[in-house]
Formats: structure tokens, sequence, C-alpha cells
């Protein structure tokens, strides 16, 4: 199956009795399990989330977004299975925002989700250099850097309207909190690596989470004395 959702969900048909005619008012969508490790690991022959590769393939209609062919990005290329037979990439986008516009998402919410997926998209191509023990050209196994001039880095501060220099150091470093104080320990590059794919998945399950509930506040135009429901 080349569409399936990668999460469950249970929908909801409300109705309201008029006059014993049952009518259709609204609909709800509650959601569970999805798939958060897609975003940052496809098995071969997989793909990840078909937005991905829509944005990738309509990419001029959004340079801002300053955004590649799919197999540059570390996300969307490990899967090596970046086309569906007979499906275009970049109509599928444009269907995909006529829908969003039809469920009554505004231009602002719309760039704003696709900011903040090109943001996942650069995330993942944030690149983890070695650092080396002061005084010395020893490298330090438990310790990692990130170039300043690091142009994902950069990119993905902007789309996700944050501080570069801040994200830079919250991910090459953790902090660790006792009684009296807080410490900051260096990320070797696999943990660091580990830390980027947790940030990516976790802001990929807030979108979803957000843009469910705006989907439901414009399906569910039941009044509260609604009082059936089919599912």
């Amino acid at each position: 199956n080349d569409n399936s959702s990668r999460f469950g969900k249970f929908t909801k048909l409300l109705f309201k009795n008029n006059m014993s005619v049952m009518n259709l008012t609204g609909a709800t969508m509650h959601t569970y399990l999805l798939e958060k490790s897609r975003v940052v690991f496809q098995a071969p022959g997989e793909r990840n989330y078909h937005i991905f590769y829509q944005l990738c393939d309509a990419r001029e209609m959004h340079p801002e977004l300053i955004l590649d062919h799919q197999d540059k990005f570390e996300y969307l290329k490990m899967g090596n299975s970046p086309h569906i037979d007979r499906v275009s990439d970049k109509e599928q986008f444009k269907e995909t925002i006529q829908a969003m516009i039809v469920l009554g998402f505004s231009t602002l919410q719309i760039t704003d989700i696709l900011n903040i997926l090109a943001g996942i998209l650069h995330l993942g191509n944030i690149i983890f250099v070695p650092q080396y023990k002061k005084g010395t050209n020893d490298i330090d196994p438990d310790g990692c850097d990130i170039n300043h001039n690091d142009l994902h880095l950069h990119v993905t501060a902007d789309m996700l309207k944050i501080n570069p220099d801040e994200l830079r150091q919250w991910l090459k470093t953790r902090q660790i909190e006792s009684v009296n104080e807080q410490v900051l320990i260096p990320n070797s590059i696999s943990t660091a690596q580990a830390a980027k794919d947790a940030l990516a998945k976790h802001i990929y399950a807030k979108l979803f989470q957000y843009i469910v509930q705006v989907i439901n506040k414009s399906l569910n135009t039941a009044s509260r004395k609604q009082n059936s429901f089919i599912g």
C-alpha cells in the first residue's frame, strides 16, 4: 500500500435529531499511534510522508523554502524510493493545498505549515563534525560541533523562527540538572544525531496534532445539543 495513512484514527459522523429525522451536522476525528519514526527513517523501498516529496517536487512554487530535489535530503533518500508509479508529487501538492483551503486553513496557516515541513527537511541535513580536545589535534569522542556557516542550520532556524546559535547549542549539548545547578554536557556525534532526529519527530507530531485540530474545528459544526454519532 503506497498510500497508507501511517496513523490510527476514529472518525465520528455527527447527527442531530430533527423531528425524527437524523440530519448529518458535522464530523470529528480522533487520531492515535502516529508513526513518527518514519520522519527520520525509512526501510528500503519505502517513502517518508508524501507531503515532503510533494514539497520538493513543487519547490519552484516556493523558492523561499530553499528546497532541492528529494535525493538531496537525508530524511528522504534512505528508502531509495522517491517516486510512486503514475503519481505526480507536484500535482498532488496542488491538490493538498486546495484541500487545506477547502478545510478552512488560512494563507498564513498554510505558509507556517510549509515552513515547518521545510524546516524538518533542513534539520535532517545539519552536519555534526568532530570536536577536538583543547590544545590538541586529538578528537574528543564525547563531543561534537556544528560549523557556524552550516547552511541547513541557518535555514532550519529561519523556517522554525528560532535563533540559530541556540539551535546549534542545544543540538551539540544536553542539560543536566542537579539540586543546585544546571550543567551542559557535550553530546557525541551519535548522541547529537539522535537528539536531532528526536526533535524532528517531535516537531512533526506537534504539527500533525495542530492540523487535526484545525480540521476538526472546520468539520464539527454541530451544536452541543447534538446527541448521536456513527463511528
